[in-house]
């Protein structure tokens, strides 16, 4: 089954068209039950790379996600002064900083995490646990493959 040009310009089949309303759909789901925590969409994707990567450094974050290392700052700097994150000099390196969850991050991690929880299961409602694995399956490839082209862009300036 060939897709035309066509379809492409109209959006009939546009992977991306759909990716993006799915990205921006379940971003203002959970923004919106995360401002209980008075977190916005940016600082809670930090978030949950401190609490998986606890003592890991702003630069390592910047890394994961390939973002912006001064949007990452300025997040950053909003957890610590919401009480949601500490960091401290690396006793190795003193030009780095480890991020560490504070006492006030660990009481909403359940709540935060069961926001994240319920909206996976929203997207997936309906589908059978092999199909949820297959969409898994493909989205984790299309992210690799557009990942790799990015980087060739990237290396080719």
């Amino acid at each position: 089954m060939g897709i035309k040009d066509e379809e492409f310009i109209t959006e009939k089949v546009s992977f991306g068209k759909f990716i993006d309303r799915i990205y921006r759909n379940n971003n203002y789901y959970v923004g919106k039950h995360l401002e209980k925590y008075n977190l916005n969409k940016s600082e809670y994707k930090y978030l949950i790379q401190i609490y998986l990567n606890e003592g890991i450094c702003q630069d390592d974050i910047v890394n994961r996600l390939k973002v912006d290392k001064y949007e990452v700052a300025r997040g950053i700097k909003s957890l610590i002064e919401k009480g949601y994150v500490y960091k401290e000099k690396d006793s190795i390196d003193k030009r780095k900083h480890r991020l560490y969850i504070t006492e006030k991050g660990n009481s909403i991690r359940d709540g935060f995490t069961a926001i994240l929880r319920e909206s996976s299961e929203i997207l997936t409602k309906g589908f059978k646990e092999e199909e949820k694995d297959l969409v898994l399956g493909f989205l984790i490839r299309m992210a690799q493959n557009i990942c790799e082209e990015t980087i060739k862009l990237k290396n080719n300036k």
